[in-house]
């Protein structure tokens, strides 16, 4: 009967977590809340006897308890960097839900990035976990589409959801000793997405329309803060915080960066001769209103 020990946060950790305890052939070691939004699933772990420990004995601060055995790690939404020698304890046998599509994203932020680059799906991976960051062979992968309605929160959410569903394939196969072959990845396809990489919000003008709207787009996360980025740009010399906006279709070529239109929604020219309709922005945290954007478009005449 393989025993696992599982870590991470939030739902995700949560449906885990109960869908191997609840699966007959497993055995839980342990739940290690990867921090304080794991609440749901330590709860759970509390409520069936399921023994939890510190975040510290995965970053090798504090030694594993004497009696303690598991056959499998198993990593899902959380950021814990894991001590080496913990993941060298489980000899291959440490896996990681990354929600991005290896080896093309690898890092942090992948599914604003997959946005930002325009991509149409959203990818999803189980690896093992090595050495290096999302380095290790793969299990199983899944795509989801991009909507165009999605934002960043939209998509992670989706994305968190889809992948412990794909986890859960994969751990209820190893509990039935049907374990997935582990293909090595190809890391000359490689990009490495750090999180300093993913923190400049400035946008350019001269971008195309959709490069500016899936920019703005993958930095929604409202109700919630964005983990990276306010998106920001000037117009007409003011600084403004860009919430929503979509690409315009207009029989003239604009300049980028020039208001050109505020009747109905404002419009701003970008790269290419193309512009983008400002659905949403902010002027010192307040909401621009019909009346802000003439005034803007008057001071340029």
């Amino acid at each position: 009967m393989p025993a696992f020990v599982i870590t991470g946060d939030g739902h995700p950790a949560y449906a885990v977590l109960k869908a191997v305890h609840e699966t007959q052939g497993a055995s839980m070691s342990a739940f290690i809340p990867g921090s304080s939004s794991a609440v749901k699933a330590t709860a759970y772990a509390e409520n069936n006897a399921i023994p939890i420990l510190p975040r510290a004995m995965l970053m090798g601060r504090e030694p594993f308890p004497k009696s303690f055995r598991a056959d499998w790690l198993v990593n899902i939404n959380g950021t814990t960097i894991i001590d080496p020698g913990v993941i060298h304890m489980f000899a291959g046998r440490a896996l990681n839900m990354h929600p991005g599509l290896l080896p093309k994203y690898a890092g942090l932020h992948c599914h604003q990035w997959a946005i930002r680059n325009g991509e149409s799906v959203q990818g999803l991976t189980v690896h093992v976990m090595d050495a290096g960051i999302d380095t290790g062979p793969i299990l199983a992968q899944q795509t989801i589409p991009i909507r165009d309605s999605d934002t960043g929160l939209s998509l992670f959410m989706r994305a968190m959801e889809t992948g412990a569903q794909l986890l859960i394939s994969v751990l209820t196969k190893i509990i039935a000793n049907d374990i997935p072959p582990a293909v090595p990845q190809d890391l000359s396809q490689r990009t490495l997405y750090r999180h300093k990489d993913a923190l400049d919000g400035e946008v350019d003008w001269n971008w195309s329309a959709r490069r500016i709207c899936d920019f703005v787009r993958a930095a929604n996360y409202d109700p919630l803060v964005c983990p990276t980025y306010v998106p920001t740009a000037v117009v007409s010399g003011v600084p403004l915080v860009l919430r929503g906006c979509d690409v315009a279709r207009l029989n003239k070529d604009v300049e980028p960066g020039i208001l050109t239109e505020v009747g109905g929604s404002p419009v701003v020219g970008c790269g290419n001769g193309e512009a983008v309709v400002i659905k949403r922005a902010l002027r010192q945290g307040r909401i621009m209103t019909g009346n802000d954007w003439q005034k803007l478009a008057d001071s340029e005449r």
